[in-house]
């Protein structure tokens, strides 16, 4: 992406490194200043800039000010980055990135993302479920300022999500471990009742099989009662016909009082 400088245009073989000539000669009056007089003066030279960042600057120099001026020409003029500043006009392009320099605390975004990394491993505002953990990583990966960046975000992710998987994993694993005692727990109960009730039912069969056989022979001697019976009646009714031939025996007999022998 090619540099375009807003204002005086520099000269073709003009080093776009060195301090433009207003900058030198406002140098030579600086020698005797002290480091705050100076760090105002670059605020001044350089009122497009954040001063936050032409202080870390001047500080990464030690308070030099020719360094310091050398070095904030530089990130004025400098074609590969997207924010161009320039001394006389002040003019700031909207789509500006903050600018990596030594002993800078710019680092906004970094400290953001460390602060959502840190709270998803206190597990304050971790992703319940996939569709976050999407949102959450499509948003890192916007917010990273480089491939590297992006590489360590995706890193941090994995491993967030990695603890997280292994959390909820372990928690569930102690929950299904304790439903599953608690199952075996209520088989054992089962099966302990249903050999109860195996032997309770084995039992009742047995006696319900004796009752089975004593009302068979209850039958049996009922049948043999009635029978008795009959031949009690038939043997009755024989006697009495004896009785009455023996009468007509006696009847017709010259003896009367005497009795064969044999009957009674």
């Amino acid at each position: 992406m090619s540099a375009a400088v807003c204002g005086k245009r520099l000269p073709p073989f003009e080093d776009v490194h060195g301090s433009p000539p207003i900058v030198a000669k406002r140098l030579r009056y600086t020698s005797s200043l002290s480091p705050s007089d100076n760090l105002s003066r670059l605020i001044a030279l350089f009122p497009a800039m954040d001063p936050q960042l032409v202080e870390s600057v001047f500080e990464s120099c030690d308070e030099n000010m020719d360094h310091a001026i050398k070095s904030l020409s530089n990130l004025c003029l400098n074609p590969f980055e997207k924010n161009i500043f320039t001394a006389d006009d002040g003019l700031v392009h909207s789509d500006a990135q903050p600018v990596q320099v030594p002993g800078s605390t710019q680092s906004t975004d970094a400290d953001s993302s460390n602060l959502e990394f840190a709270q998803l491993d206190g597990k304050s505002g971790c992703p319940a479920d996939g569709v976050e953990w999407v949102e959450f990583l499509v948003i890192e990966m916007k917010n990273a300022s480089d491939l590297d960046d992006a590489r360590s975000r995706a890193s941090r992710i994995l491993e967030a999500f990695e603890k997280t998987v292994m959390s909820r994993s372990g928690a569930m694993a102690e929950v299904l471990y304790k439903e599953n005692t608690s199952l075996k727990e209520q088989v054992q109960n089962l099966l302990h009742e249903n050999n109860i009730l195996k032997r309770a039912v084995a039992i009742q069969h047995e006696r319900q099989l004796e009752q089975e056989e004593k009302s068979k022979e209850v039958q049996q001697l009922r049948q043999l009662v009635t029978q008795y019976q009959e031949q009690v009646r038939t043997l009755e009714l024989n006697n009495y016909a004896l009785k009455l031939h023996l009468r007509k025996a006696e009847e017709g007999s010259s003896m009367p009082g005497r009795f064969h022998p044999d009957i009674f």
